[in-house]
């Protein structure tokens, strides 16, 4: 059962192995790997973006369209990677 926290303090209850994983169906041996995989950070109201260390987008289109939006965040910090994305 998935449980939820609101503070830095609880990152170590994140299963830094099962997100590190590039494939992250269920298996006979850990079937419930693909929940403990999709443990998302969600920031409540806004993210300052001199705080993000990077975006990193599927493809070149979206990397646009990131950098239209976001017209003041450097644009090196935009990266394309297609491996990262199923």
């Amino acid at each position: 059962m998935s449980q939820f926290f609101n503070d830095e303090d609880s990152l170590e209850e994140v299963d830094w192995n099962a997100v590190k994983l590039k494939r992250w169906t269920d298996t006979e041996d850990d079937p419930d790997r693909k929940r403990r995989k999709q443990a998302e950070f969600l920031v409540f109201n806004e993210l300052p973006l001199d705080t993000l260390v990077a975006i990193v987008v599927y493809n070149e289109t979206v990397k646009n369209e990131i950098l239209t939006k976001f017209a003041t965040y450097d644009s090196r910090n935009v990266i394309v990677k297609t491996n990262w994305y199923y």
